[in-house]
């Protein structure tokens, strides 16, 4: 975006103009959903992808969720963590990480 300013110096009316870039500084905007995958049979033997968003509090629900899914389903897990809450995670690392997985349990907790 760009503005152009109109000054007066020292009580005389002079025209003077400039233009001035304004940026902004907030990420770009998220890429539309793509929808939900296909709904799975069953969880029996699946590979459950545990999503952590290293939010505080996210690995311990993940564990919970982990020690269940083993337990109920023989599910395999793989997990991920973000390096950073605020960041987002690189795409390519997503595609690898989702590539092992039947089904993902995405935490957010704090």
């Amino acid at each position: 975006m760009s503005l152009a300013i109109r000054s007066s110096i020292g009580g005389n009316s002079m025209s003077q103009s400039a233009t001035i870039t304004v940026l902004n500084p907030t990420a770009q905007p998220p890429a539309a959903p793509e929808g939900l995958g296909a709904r799975l049979e069953n969880l029996d033997g699946v590979r459950i992808g545990l999503l952590d968003n290293n939010k505080p509090n996210a690995s311990a629900l993940l564990d919970r969720v982990g020690e269940r899914m083993e337990a109920a389903f023989g599910a395999q897990l793989v997990r991920y963590s973000k390096v950073a809450p605020s960041l987002e995670a690189p795409r390519d690392e997503l595609e690898e990480f989702v590539a092992q997985c039947d089904a993902v349990v995405l935490a957010i907790d704090d």
